[in-house]
């Protein structure tokens, strides 16, 4: 298994022997307390499965397709994410929707964004690392509501760097073979950058001509993600619908359809959302350009991660030399797959 664990959605991409890679995501949304979602008329509980429980404190997974208020959402961005009982949850959470029971044994590899997988240094944080790796074994104490929710064994697991997960993935196929394609021809002779834009920050991941080595003073990470871009829209509609309350997944919505729907009518915030996304294009290439300085000696930036795929068309504007892929959103997915495959005992 490979889980790009983050703070805007958890990816998951799964290799079983015998059958096809699957691949999913669930937005990394948990709500303190139980929270109870009626099931139709008779108002039947159907949510046990996403209500977990960690030394008496009861949290719940919030679906993708639940668009009511939850007022006690956690903001991942005001903890330590990756030392948290909530990542845990939504790790344990992401498995059981993959069908990944007890009758599973998982390699499980997952990530770090680039700042924090590195020292100050230039070394490994091994103390984050390994706290990372210590902190999810707590799942054995977390209770699920669903009695009849059972947990994998967890063989192993390492912690890869977010910007080079995505890397590997375009550089080697499910099977370790080479891949041949834009990215494998441009390190050739040219370094080539990595930009994953994710919901809380953003790494910017280079590498040496032939992808043997990673430029260290040409990577980092810098804090702005899609949960900036969210906010800022967030005020905005708030503002220009006099509104007090905004709902997170409505805005989601609103950023692919330019809608938004209050008090029983349906608003075009196109404004809205053309604006601030282009301003967040352009504050996130003044980020970039403090990491790579001219990039005049870039190939080529390839934009991954979710953020990528909400604000490609404003990308394109300000970058001549910008590659987007398919299924963005899961190059680190697959690339700690393959990692968990090829490069992990």
């Amino acid at each position: 298994v490979g889980l790009d664990d983050g703070h805007y959605g958890s990816k998951i991409a799964i290799h079983e022997e015998g059958k096809d890679i699957k691949y999913f995501s669930i937005p990394s949304r948990i709500a303190y307390g139980e929270v109870n979602i009626a099931n139709g008329l008779h108002g039947q509980d159907n949510n046990l499965g996403n209500i977990y429980e960690y030394e008496g404190i009861k949290y719940t997974v919030i679906d993708e397709n639940d668009k009511s208020m939850h007022p006690d959402i956690i903001d991942f961005r005001n903890i330590e994410y990756p030392k948290s009982i909530e990542n845990v949850i939504l790790m344990m959470h992401v498995l059981k929707k993959a069908g990944i029971d007890d009758s599973y044994q998982v390699k499980l590899v997952t990530g770090l964004p680039f700042r924090d997988f590195f020292s100050s240094k230039g070394g490994k944080n091994e103390k984050l690392i390994n706290e990372k790796i210590k902190n999810f074994e707590r799942y054995e104490n977390v209770k699920c509501e669903d009695p009849s929710a059972t947990f994998p064994q967890i063989l192993s697991h390492h912690v890869m760097s977010e910007g080079a997960g995505a890397y590997l993935n375009l550089v080697m196929d499910f099977a370790g073979d080479d891949l041949e394609n834009k990215i494998s021809q441009e390190l050739i002779d040219n370094p080539v950058s990595f930009a994953d834009i994710g919901g809380k920050t953003t790494d910017i991941v280079t590498f040496t001509q032939g992808g043997q080595q990673m430029m260290i003073n040409m990577s980092n990470t810098v804090e702005v993600g899609v949960l900036d871009l969210h906010d800022a829209i967030k005020n905005d509609i708030r503002e220009s619908l006099h509104l007090k309350n905004i709902v997170p997944a409505k805005i989601e919505q609103a950023i692919l359809t330019k809608k938004y729907s209050a008090k029983g009518h349906e608003y075009d915030v196109s404004e809205i959302i053309d604006r601030n996304k282009a301003t967040f294009a352009y504050k996130l290439k003044n980020d970039i350009r403090k990491i790579l300085k001219t990039a005049e000696n870039i190939g080529i930036i390839v934009f991954v991660g979710g953020g990528s795929i909400l604000i490609q068309e404003e990308l394109k504007q300000l970058y001549d030399n910008c590659l987007f892929i398919e299924n963005a959103e899961f190059a680190n997915a697959f690339g700690f797959l393959k990692g968990s495959l090829h490069i992990f005992e």
